[in-house]
């Protein structure tokens, strides 16, 4: 929302535990500031965001943690290594498109190709079944593991997606 509290901007995140979720850096715009920020929970209500640390901050991996409030309780999932996805595997992609209400959207895809992310992991690219521009959607593997979330932090090939791994972002979980 922008200062007059007008919706300026919609994108998807990852609720890794209660009360805790992940999105994109750039999807947030932080830079600019004079904002208000809300997640919006599966029962359509609204929970604001809580107060950010340096922590919760990784703009060099389009990284961002948001602290909400809520009662709802949410299923936790296990975490896929970047190793583990291989050429052609299947997977599914959640999004979250440009609208005011709670609804998830699904799409099949394929695991592409692995390529250098930092000097320990790797980014994984994802050819979706359709051309489409995300940020901060979801990827699991067919096992139901979360393989990483879309960023648009890392160009390539056109109609490719790229995810941030996984196993990056579990390791960066503020405490």
């Amino acid at each position: 929302y922008n200062r007059n509290k007008e919706p300026v901007k919609i994108g998807t995140g990852i609720v890794l535990k209660d009360g805790l979720i992940v999105t994109n850096f750039k999807l947030m715009n932080l830079i600019e500031g004079a904002g208000f920020f809300s997640v919006i929970l599966p029962s359509d209500s609204l929970a604001g965001i809580d107060e950010m640390t340096d922590n919760d901050l990784d703009k060099k991996q389009d990284l961002v943690f948001l602290r909400f409030g809520s009662a709802d309780k949410f299923k936790p999932f296990k975490y896929a290594s970047t190793s583990s996805a291989k050429y052609g595997d299947k997977v599914k992609l959640y999004y979250y498109p440009n609208t005011l209400s709670s609804v998830v959207y699904s799409m099949g895809g394929v695991v592409s190709g692995t390529k250098k992310w930092t000097s320990k992991t790797g980014v994984i690219e994802i050819k979706p079944s359709k051309p489409i521009s995300l940020e901060g959607g979801a990827v699991f593997n067919e096992a139901g593991e979360l393989l990483g979330m879309v960023t648009q932090l890392y160009e390539g090939e056109v109609g490719r997606l790229y995810l941030v791994p996984a196993e990056y972002i579990k390791s960066k979980i503020p405490r």
